[in-house]
């Protein structure tokens, strides 16, 4: 048994019974997974990662969020390398500000779906790397404000956010690499997933919140890892991915190692080769632990 600072992490059961590979890259999602469901990184789980990185492996983010939401877990984990944002749509070297990969919306689609979402009366966001549009009733303004308060308690730099009025009125022509839509019922979510499902340049996915996580069609987490594990020589059956949710299928199924959250949805379960813990009961900490003969390069 490893002790990560007072506490003893315990094992968790392999879902298939594979014996891990070398694991000399660890990535992790962010929501539902390295971050508790109040939005905080444990001091266990940091504590374990950073027993991680001492043993030589590199860690990474791949996260949904945009990179300016992504700025204060970064620092946190005291990040300085490439890391993955929206979903794949883009791989930013947090080392030298340099982007590795980005495919944006072209500007047709952005202009198709802003006018959809308008005249269907949706609230609606268009994130770009540094600024988040959206319109005047986004719903969840106050889940924006709690990542203020954190970025804010932890000395950090303010996410920009512009109000979005009809026909793009306030938008200033940025790549866009996600948009966001949180219809108000289901009749309202039941047409925008019909009106989205024909579009051949978006790809959708719903959240268990209602939430429609609308990125570019071909991107995905996986690919997306894929430079971040080129960018360090290491090939993906040494790369260990862990999430929580759909979007975290693709990488799960291009890496030799997929970690499942005790709060994973049951598709993600099926390709994992292990479950750990839930993210509010040191998940991160003790899927390290059950690694650790196997992390380094």
């Amino acid at each position: 048994m490893l002790h990560l600072g007072s506490k003893t992490i315990e094992y968790a059961k392999p879902l298939m019974g594979m014996t891990p590979p070398r694991i000399s890259l660890l990535a992790f999602d962010l929501d539902g997974t390295l971050l508790t469901s109040k939005k905080r990184i444990s001091d266990r789980s940091l504590a374990a990662i950073k027993f991680a990185r001492m043993c030589g492996t590199k860690i990474t983010i791949c996260s949904g969020r945009s990179p300016s939401q992504m700025r204060v877990f970064l620092d946190m984990l005291e990040l300085h390398g490439p890391y993955v944002a929206s979903n794949g749509a883009t791989v930013i070297n947090d080392l030298s500000g340099e982007t590795l990969f980005s495919k944006p919306f072209s500007p047709s689609a952005v202009k198709r779906l802003a006018k959809l979402f308008d005249f269907f009366g949706y609230d609606f966001a268009l994130v770009t790397s540094d600024v988040f549009y959206h319109t005047p009733g986004y719903l969840r303004l106050n889940l924006l404000d709690s990542y203020d308060e954190l970025i804010a308690s932890q000395g950090g730099k303010l996410s920009v956010r512009k109000t979005l009025g009809f026909g793009l009125s306030g938008f200033e022509g940025e790549d866009v690499i996600k948009a966001l839509c949180l219809p108000k019922n289901t009749m309202m979510s039941d047409r925008l997933e019909c009106l989205l499902h024909d579009d051949a340049e978006v790809l959708c996915a719903v959240s268990g919140s209602g939430l429609f996580d609308i990125s570019p069609a071909g991107t995905d987490k996986s690919d997306a890892l894929k430079v971040v594990a080129d960018y360090y020589c290491i090939p993906m059956e040494n790369v260990c991915a862990m999430g929580d949710y759909d979007n975290d299928i693709s990488m799960f199924e291009s890496v030799g190692f997929g970690v499942a959250m005790g709060n994973s949805i049951e598709s993600l379960l099926d390709v994992a080769h292990y479950q750990t813990d839930t993210n509010d009961n040191e998940g991160i900490a003790k899927a390290i632990e059950y690694l650790s003969p196997w992390l380094g390069r």
